[in-house]
């Protein structure tokens, strides 16, 4: 319904643009208004085939309501309840708030595994309750200075060269 409103509303406006066109550039009336209809007929199909195409490759989700549920239990408990928008809400919430926890249970073990005394305190005082250890398959692994390639400027460079 929304591609058809679209390429109506689109239509509508490059008819009017094109009847004013031709009004103020001296056509007759009964030409102004077969240029009209003519636009009005292209410009919808054209605009809808588009917004058809669009949807059709994927790019947008125009008639179509999207929730992305990633867990399967939440997904089959969200079939069969057929949430609201405001429920779905403060489940995804909740959801972020369980990952947000997992990642400071974690960032607390690295700063206390490092030795960091500072750090390590720090995150105690911000530790959440009782969390499971990260699954080190798919883990975040932090990247270190050593592991980067540095690249000279052209400064730099120019100094290397007249040393």
């Amino acid at each position: 319904m929304f591609k058809i409103g679209m390429a109506l509303t689109f239509a509508v406006i490059g008819a009017m643009i094109v009847l004013l066109a031709a009004i103020f550039g001296g056509a007759r009336i009964s030409t102004a208004f077969l240029r009209m209809f003519c636009t009005l007929l292209v410009t919808c199909a054209g605009v809808w085939i588009f917004l058809f195409i669009l949807e059709a490759r994927g790019v947008v989700d125009i008639d179509k309501k999207l929730r992305i549920i990633e867990d399967e239990e939440e997904a089959e408990v969200a079939e069969e309840a057929e949430l609201t928008d405001e429920e779905f809400a403060v489940m995804a919430a909740e959801a972020e708030a369980e990952i947000k926890a997992e990642a400071a249970a974690v960032m607390a073990e690295e700063a206390r595994a490092e030795g960091g005394a500072e750090a390590g305190e720090a995150a105690e005082g911000e530790e959440p309750e009782a969390q499971e250890p990260a699954d080190e398959e798919g883990g975040f692994e932090p990247l270190a200075a050593d592991d980067l390639q540095h690249m000279d400027t052209a400064e730099e460079e120019e100094e290397t060269r007249a040393s």
